[in-house]
């Protein structure tokens, strides 16, 4: 399939307007060679490595194709011109309007008694909000390239087009306005369902009926969507599309001669999930950290070393929100997709050839329990560190007190409770004389008090959780 060329003022303007962005290139890989994205003239061309040597293959310009398809009008519904970049290609499964007539199309209960519509004909409405007021082109765009297809996702538009490398050329295989896909409010043909995991799922009642309500969320209220910013990735069967501004995952396939919309995810959910299908447990890391660093608990002065223990302490050390996603970081492994949310702590797998091909969840690791024990880790090697710093210093008290009280300084940084020490340690007695000598020491009391108080804190929370627990 291939679009004709608009008129060459369109072209000219367009063309003109993208050059201003200043877009950065883009490099899709491929197994042999890949696919270079201009995204300012919105040029895309196939290469291959031979012999040592770049070769060119076919090329489109993908901008042509979208600014045909969003200013062709496939019809009218209600007054309303529906392009054909909104309508997306009609071969494909499900065509955009098949996607939007899954969702129910008679009011809720809540929905009649607020005066509401169904979700079908708000989601409508909004589609007909986006497209009335369709934002320009930016000059961001993304993609991935698996040897025989390419995706690119233009997030201004929420619209992906897919090529297909047909005798070493891009031939236009399709389109689709995702928009619609990012309504789903929990899963779209993916398994498992949150439902199913909760069962699953070792919770007290307390902690069960919390997360029924998380996962049903709000199913009545109409998504408020934000500016789409898109990650794509190859896989074996297709291509997984991630909105993180949305926090949507999408998956597509190419069986055959259609392009397929396989299965939709909503992250916002799955990061509801506290931990599933992951090794080593908190109860076994627990048990290991202890056996490998008991010297250094005793150290501490920690006692009682267990899950509630290592969760109150995170708690207590700002290592960030779980209750935001934040950034993420996505790796492709094949069929395997797993992403990392370091400010929510937590790492995600997917399956994108799971049952059915579709996108599966496999696994969901809290790190937040990883998290602290590292910070226990950085405890004990901050001790380590600062009774290291104190030896050096005793050697030189003597012959250069103004280094030798740097470094007690430095280590009573690291190790706030060695202050004790240092006090009663006769070979510091020429660093009394220096002037900083009493601030120093009193700088370290002070934060050895808090340290205290800190850990104190630390078990009245976790003494709390152990008696929570024994009551479920």
């Amino acid at each position: 399939m291939r679009l004709p060329a608009l008129v060459s003022t369109c072209l000219l303007s367009l063309v003109g307007a993208a050059w201003a962005l200043d877009q950065p290139a883009l490099m899709l890989p491929g197994s042999n060679g890949g696919v270079s994205i201009n995204p300012g003239i919105g040029l895309a061309t196939q290469f291959a490595l031979e012999s040592n040597q770049i070769r060119r293959l076919g090329f489109t310009n993908f901008l042509d194709d979208l600014t045909y398809l969003e200013n062709t009008i496939n019809g009218t519904v209600n007054d309303i011109a529906y392009s054909n970049l909104r309508v997306g290609s009609p071969d494909f499964t499900p065509t955009v309007d098949g996607l939007i007539k899954m969702f129910p199309d008679k009011p809720s209960k809540k929905d009649a008694e607020n005066g509401r519509p169904s979700m079908q004909a708000r989601l409508r409405s909004a589609e007909d909000e986006f497209w009335a007021k369709v934002p320009a082109y930016d000059g961001v765009v993304t993609g991935a390239y698996n040897g025989q297809y390419l995706m690119l996702a233009i997030p201004s538009k929420r619209a992906v087009i897919f090529y297909e490398n047909a005798n070493e050329n891009l031939v236009l295989k399709g389109w689709y306005n995702i928009g619609p896909a990012l309504f789903v409010n929990s899963v779209l043909k993916s398994e498992p369902e949150p439902a199913k995991i909760l069962q699953q799922l070792d919770l007290d009642t307390e902690e069960r009926k919390s997360l029924e309500g998380a996962f049903a969320g709000k199913p009545d209220e109409t998504p408020r969507l934000q500016p789409s910013q898109f990650w794509c990735l190859p896989s074996p069967i297709g291509f997984a599309l991630i909105d993180s501004a949305n926090l949507k995952i999408i998956t597509f396939t190419i069986p055959g001669k259609k392009v397929e919309l396989r299965s939709v995810r909503n992250l916002t959910v799955d990061l509801l999930i506290p931990e599933w299908k992951t090794l080593p447990t908190d109860v076994d890391a627990v048990a290991q950290f202890k056996r490998s660093r008991s010297a250094q608990l005793a150290e501490a002065g920690i006692t009682t070393l267990d899950v509630p223990y290592v969760k109150a302490l995170v708690s207590q050390t700002a290592v960030g929100d779980s209750g935001k996603a934040g950034s993420f970081q996505p790796i492709a492994n094949g069929r395997y997709l797993t992403l990392t949310f370091p400010a929510a702590h937590k790492i995600i797998s997917y399956n994108t050839e799971g049952a059915n091909n579709s996108l599966e969840l496999i696994s969901v690791r809290d790190t937040t329990f990883d998290s602290g024990l590292a910070i226990l880790d950085q405890q004990f090697k901050a001790r380590v560190q600062g009774q290291n710093m104190l030896k050096i210093a005793e050697r030189d008290a003597g012959r250069n007190p103004s280094s030798a009280l740097n470094l007690v300084k430095a280590a009573l940084t690291y190790a706030p409770h060695l202050h004790l020490a240092v006090e009663k340690n006769a070979a510091f007695k020429p660093l009394s004389k220096l002037a900083d000598w009493d601030k120093v020491l009193a700088d370290a009391t002070k934060a050895a008090d808090a340290n205290k108080a800190k850990l104190e804190a630390i078990e009245t929370a976790a003494k709390a959780e152990r008696e929570r627990r024994k009551k479920k």
